[in-house]
């Protein structure tokens, strides 16, 4: 079975919402009271067995109407005074940033911000949040709101960015191309900071932290093989040389008590580190238990400088699990006798029988699985430890094509889907190749790449031709049953929107399909309707194209909390005969679609116990 882990300051703040009550600090004598309210509560948590001086710790639990988000990226972020902490929640089934006073009980959002922000840190003078716009740009916005301000574009996916005291951002994104980057807070040329080197068995540099002084930077090296193999390692911003420090870590930070606090297995260590002379003093030591890390490393906690820490409270391994469920055009939910796991791109075969579908494990390692559906049984269909992912049926349902990094950049293979045979390579490229759908006569298959365009690869000759080359990004495509149209998601008009083109000659027009955003095109079985999704919906458009193409008014489908905003991957798709949808949902979906709320913890203080549990020379 699957494991189970998916800038100016503005003139006036936004009205807030709903209070979050939080215990505050007594100036006098570090006492923290409890405040308990009908949306939230704080419980004081039991102390360690032997509590440092001036310790406290208390919880937080968000109303299940507006969880916190702390997957698929660190998502919280303390100011470095520790007044303040931005994260990333949800509000009427949209993301959003939340700015929290800790010496206030309100939790403000940050309006005016993309659709998906994520990521968020802070200014070394705590008046700035960067923060990524998806997988599109790096922003900042000012942290009592306004405008926000693009700093540059990215590619990729969003792993970590650090605001170092010249004003100069090292980030990183999940691109092949690059690891860690620089560039000024007022924009201008991106630098490359760091290669990654795959005869080293390094895939990636992600989570980078501006060391005091701003000439190192802490980051982690993300290896080959299970996520407790990556390590902790030091750059020099002026040779541009780095040294691994300590390996079996990920999403390491420097605190000013001479330490470097990391993420494993669910659990925060800490060591010794002399800043002076870039060396670890001591042996690792567990500090905290059961935090929540996500599949790419990523610890959700943060320190401040007076030595606060606040961390997502979850289980080692990654995100919270996920249901399998059916869905059908009523809205009517039937869930599968699947155990919950931490799955992604689930894909139904032709006939419907089964399904195939990413599957990471405790170690943050993906394979591919397959799903008979009606003897609820799952089987390991990939076994490398490269991340395998994103599975795509061939139109006979005779074998599976999916995405792997086995080879260093993540391109696709194929094999039968019964498990037998040899892995077959299916075109080669120097970018990202995600495989999404098939041309009716199953002669060329159309496929994402990494740069943001489309293509299509001939099953004969294994040659890749774009479809169109445009400055935009555009994703998740899917022919028609006619094989006359292709559906695609693309930011061309700054949100993501569905679009449709003829096919195979995508020149010959273009109709955009969703007014008001929408994501994740499918077509129905008769070619008369397209479905395409929104943060917490499905809707269907009617499709007539008798004199030429023309999509009416969308209808809503159904409505829930169903996984449907994750960039790129394939999260939702439709039954052969059109009835029903296979969806995804988190584990603790209350039944009124509300998630069981993530448990955000605040350890006031901090620093005391660190240095009575690491002592330092």
């Amino acid at each position: 079975q699957p494991v189970v882990e998916p800038d100016a300051v503005a003139a006036g703040r936004a009205a807030p919402l709903r209070p979050w009550q939080r215990p505050k600090m007594a100036l006098g004598g570090g006492v923290l009271s409890i405040l308990l309210t009908a949306g939230a509560s704080f419980l004081f948590l039991q102390s360690p067995p032997v509590p440092a001086p001036g310790v406290a710790r208390a919880s937080l639990t968000p109303p299940p109407s507006e969880p916190l988000e702390a997957i698929f990226n660190i998502n919280i972020a303390l100011t470095p005074d520790g007044t303040r902490m931005v994260y990333r929640g949800l509000f009427d089934g949209q993301s959003h940033l939340f700015v929290r006073a800790l010496d206030e009980f309100d939790a403000t959002p940050l309006t005016g911000l993309s659709p998906d922000p994520r990521n968020p840190f802070i200014s070394p003078d705590g008046t700035r949040v960067g923060f990524f716009d998806g997988r599109r740009s790096l922003q900042r916005v000012s942290i009592l709101g306004g405008p926000p301000v693009t700093i540059t574009d990215i590619q990729g996916q969003p792993r970590g960015a650090s605001w170092g005291p010249d004003d100069m951002i090292v980030f990183a994104t999940s691109s092949a191309e690059s690891g860690l980057l620089g560039v000024p807070v007022g924009g201008g040329d991106v630098n490359t900071l760091t290669v990654p080197d795959p005869e080293q068995g390094e895939r990636d540099h992600h989570w980078p932290q501006v060391l005091p002084g701003g000439e190192f930077v802490l980051f982690t090296i993300r290896t080959t093989g299970p996520l407790e193999n990556a390590q902790v390692a030091v750059l020099s911003l002026e040779t541009g040389e780095y040294d691994v420090l300590f390996p079996g870590g990920s999403s390491a930070r420097y605190v000013p008590t001479g330490h470097i606090v990391y993420g494993v297995g669910g659990t925060l260590r800490a060591v010794g580190f002399d800043l002076d002379t870039l060396t670890v003093t001591t042996e690792p030591i567990p500090v905290i238990e059961e935090v929540l890390m996500g599949s790419g490393g990523e610890a959700n906690f943060d320190v401040a400088q007076d030595g606060s820490l606040v961390y997502v409270s979850g289980t080692s391994g990654g995100i919270a699990g996920l249901d399998l469920v059916w869905v059908d055009q009523e809205g009517n939910k039937e869930l599968l006798p699947a155990e919950p796991g931490n799955y992604t791109a689930p894909r139904l075969s032709p006939d419907g029988s089964r399904m195939a579908i990413q599957v990471r494990d405790i170690d943050g390692n993906s394979d591919i699985f397959t799903y008979d559906i009606s003897r609820n049984n799952f089987s390991q269909f990939t076994f490398d430890d490269a991340a395998d992912c994103c599975p795509l049926w061939s139109p006979d349902g005779a074998r599976i094509m999916w995405t792997s990094a086995r080879n260093g950049t993540p391109n696709l293979y194929m094999k039968n889907a019964d498990g037998t045979g040899e892995v077959e390579r299916v075109g080669e490229s120097g970018d990202i190749q995600l495989g999404f759908t098939w041309s009716a006569d199953g002669t060329d298959l159309i496929f994402a790449s990494g740069n943001g365009d489309l293509y299509a690869l001939s099953a004969d000759d294994q040659v890749a031709a774009p479809l169109f080359e445009t400055v935009f990004a555009e994703t998740r495509p899917r022919v028609s049953p006619d094989g006359r149209w292709i559906a695609y998601e693309s930011n061309e008009d700054g949100n993501a929107n569905v679009y449709v083109r003829p096919f195979p000659d995508v020149d010959g027009g273009k109709w955009k399909v969703s007014a008001q955003g929408g994501a994740h095109p499918l077509w129905s079985p008769d070619g008369r309707e397209l479905f395409f999704s929104t943060a917490d919906s499905v809707l269907a458009a009617p499709i007539t194209t008798d004199v030429t193409f023309n999509a009416g008014n969308p209808r809503l489908v159904f409505q829930g909390r169903y996984e449907m905003s994750r960039p790129v991957f394939p999260l939702f798709d439709l039954a052969p005969d059109g009835t029903r949808f296979l969806m995804m949902q988190r584990t603790g979906t209350l039944a009124d679609d509300t998630f069981a709320p993530l448990n955000l913890v605040a350890v006031f203080n901090w620093f005391e116990e660190l240095k009575e549990r690491v002592p330092v020379p």
